[in-house]
């Protein structure tokens, strides 16, 4: 059985300040009595503390001022810094099984789907470098690439040719060390988590100077 992970990310673009403080409450709830994170207890006490001082200071929120509000925001900050305490506790507590992380109020973090295949990079497109002998090629962005892999030969190319190949994070590159009229194929392929290459379209240029 593959090991989960529970959630840590409580930031505002996950829980508006009311939301929080009620999932707060929910963990403090499953945690209380909970005899798979006994050894929890004096943090739940100290999380209750810290939830409390947050929703003292949500109803003054809209009338208080600049003060009050920085006052709440930071009251937040130290909540959800302790909840990443407690968090990483949970995780270690439960070694990864799902249940004991449901079971105390957190959330299981979303397990990535397999990304399978990359396709083939498209636009690609070749030009001749500003130094003498290099070629610049560059091509649209393929999602979910660890890295780009470009070959080249001399053109035409066969079932015989022997391809130079160089990598890079971005997607376009700087080849170099062509002779002036050379013909040259060349292709490229993202590479992700799965091992297959899809090549794109052979593209035979010519090095200008």
């Amino acid at each position: 059985m593959s090991k989960s992970y529970l959630s840590v990310d409580f930031s505002t673009n996950s829980y508006s300040d009311a939301k929080l403080t009620v999932k707060v409450n929910t963990i403090i709830e499953k945690l209380t009595g909970n005899v798979t994170f006994k050894a929890l207890e004096a943090d739940v006490v100290v999380l209750k503390t810290k939830n409390d001082l947050l929703i003292s200071y949500l109803p003054k929120v809209g009338d208080g001022g600049k003060l009050t509000t920085a006052e709440k925001n930071t009251a937040r900050k130290d909540l959800e810094d302790y909840l990443h305490i407690i968090g990483n506790r949970v995780q270690d507590i439960s070694g990864g099984d799902e249940l004991k992380i449901l079971s105390s109020g957190f959330d299981l973090r979303a397990k990535p789907a397999p990304i399978g295949m990359l396709p083939m990079p498209t636009g690609v497109t070749v030009t001749q470098g500003q130094q003498s002998g290099t070629l610049d090629v560059t091509w649209n962005v393929v999602d979910n690439t660890y890295l780009y892999l470009v070959r080249y030969t001399n053109a035409p190319s066969s079932a015989t040719s022997i391809w130079k190949q160089v990598s890079t994070g971005k997607h376009k590159i700087i080849l170099s060390g062509f002779k002036p009229g050379e013909a040259i194929a060349i292709q490229v392929a993202a590479a992700g988590t799965d091992p297959n290459l899809v090549w794109s379209t052979e593209i035979i240029v010519y090095c200008m100077f």
